[in-house]
């Protein structure tokens, strides 16, 4: 099978989820032709991306075509695999906890990759759409490729950046729900690890990143805040200009296929080099132990009642991830 075609990942034959199942969840099985592996198995920045943009597929299709949200993108739920040819595909799994259209407020997707949107103050509270799915692909792609690409950070700065962009928060006892300061403060922080202190080598890699980052800021963006007198013509169009572009961004995430599409673009792409630093480097485990703090934090809150602490959790947080 021809790595030049877009592949969809999962998505042939979703069907929405039983309304009588038990538990309310449906029992997903996944029959691999060749042998499958985790995403951060990949051998080259090339063969990640395209995992991604086949899952993006699927999640789109999904919502799309059967009305069905898968609620959680993360790692862990994306598998790649190469035919007898050597070309990769991926594979969006875990679809037992996925969702009709719209789903409850409740929120099943994994801390550091959930949208900003979700993460915030708001009653009643955010329901979660195909959209935020996007954003959580977003967010995993930069975690990915911070932790396994070749980039010009140091050790002390990879902890540091993935501590406050992905991992660290708090227990807020009033609202009775984890916080964070970084992860609700939009994508700004993100844009300046994009564009100035993470350095991508590889420029796949940074052309995907900005891309990707141009368009889902905007759902960020407050057009009416800076909205200025209208007897400032320079002011009134610069503000013209920031409203169409707005608008432009939020009518491209409204298309399922916005996020494969813009991924094959610039896979197919001859004059962006994915050859130099290619290839996967090693995450270092004594730095960064992303998943493993979030589970001991919910354990000490389950058995040992630090609901009340919030500065246990970043305490743990930092002791963790040094």
């Amino acid at each position: 099978m021809n790595e030049d075609t877009h592949h969809p990942g999962t998505s042939t034959g979703i069907k929405p989820r039983l309304q009588h199942s038990p538990m309310g969840l449906p029992q997903h099985r996944l029959v691999y032709e060749y042998l499958s592996r985790s995403l951060d198995e990949f051998s080259e920045v090339r063969e990640l991306v395209i995992a991604i943009r086949d899952a993006s597929e699927a999640h789109g299709e999904a919502a799309s075509l059967a009305d069905t949200l898968h609620p959680d993108i993360c790692p862990r739920n994306i598998k790649t695999q190469k035919d007898r040819d050597g070309h990769t595909r991926g594979y969006l799994i875990d679809w037992d906890h996925s969702t009709n259209i719209p789903q409850k407020p409740e929120r099943d997707s994994t801390w550091q990759f959930t949208a900003v949107r979700l993460l915030r103050d708001g009653q009643p509270a955010p329901i979660q759409d195909r959209i935020d799915g996007v954003e959580s692909f977003f967010h995993l792609l930069i975690w990915m490729t911070l932790r396994y690409t070749a980039h010009g950070m140091n050790n002390v700065q990879l902890t540091a950046s993935l501590r406050h962009n992905f991992d660290g928060f708090w227990w807020d006892s009033e609202e009775g729900r984890m916080a964070s300061s970084f992860r609700t403060s939009g994508l700004w922080r993100l844009g300046d690890l994009i564009f100035k202190r993470a350095r991508f080598g590889n420029q796949g890699i940074r052309v995907v990143l900005r891309n990707m980052y141009r368009v889902l800021f905007q759902r960020y963006t407050n057009t009416e805040a800076s909205d200025p007198d209208d007897s400032d013509r320079l002011l009134r169009g610069r503000h013209q200009i920031t409203i169409s572009v707005k608008e432009w961004a939020l009518k491209s995430l409204d298309e399922p296929r916005w996020m494969p599409d813009l991924l094959h673009e610039v896979l197919e792409d001859e004059k962006i080099d994915w050859q130099t630093n290619k290839d996967r480097t090693e995450g270092k485990d004594e730095e960064h132990s992303s998943m493993l703090f979030a589970e001991i934090i919910v354990v000490f809150d389950t058995f040992f009642g630090y609901h009340h602490s919030e500065t246990f959790s970043y305490n743990l947080t930092s002791y963790v991830l040094r």
